[in-house]
């Protein structure tokens, strides 16, 4: 993931300001997953956060692979979601985040 980080640093990727440089960072943070990821990560944002973590589990493994668990334990070792929380959470940044991105997509 650091090694993405730092080649993005040599393209060119400087920020102007605090909100730029933190939605910048996290949008770095957010590239480096893979798409299923992104995926849960947005799910998270926008609609199963609060939501029972074996819930969660069992919806995306429906609709993806068995290989859920593993990736949802990969957004806890980023910090990306709450690795003590028995309901899937994370932090009201990173959802205005996600779900900014959401709103984004839908514009178009």
């Amino acid at each position: 993931e650091w090694r993405g980080v730092e080649e993005a640093l040599h393209r060119g990727w400087y920020f102007n300001d605090s909100e730029g440089s933190l939605k910048g960072i996290l949008s770095l943070s957010f590239d480096a997953l893979n798409h299923v990821q992104q995926s849960m990560f947005l799910d998270v944002a926008t609609v199963l956060r609060g939501e029972p973590k074996q819930l969660a589990l069992a919806v995306w493994g429906k609709q993806h692979e068995p290989c859920v668990q593993g990736w949802y334990e990969d957004l806890e070792q980023r910090n990306l979601v709450d690795p003590e929380a028995t309901l899937v959470q994370m932090h009201d940044v990173l959802a205005a985040l996600g779900q900014n991105m959401v709103l984004d997509s839908e514009k178009g």
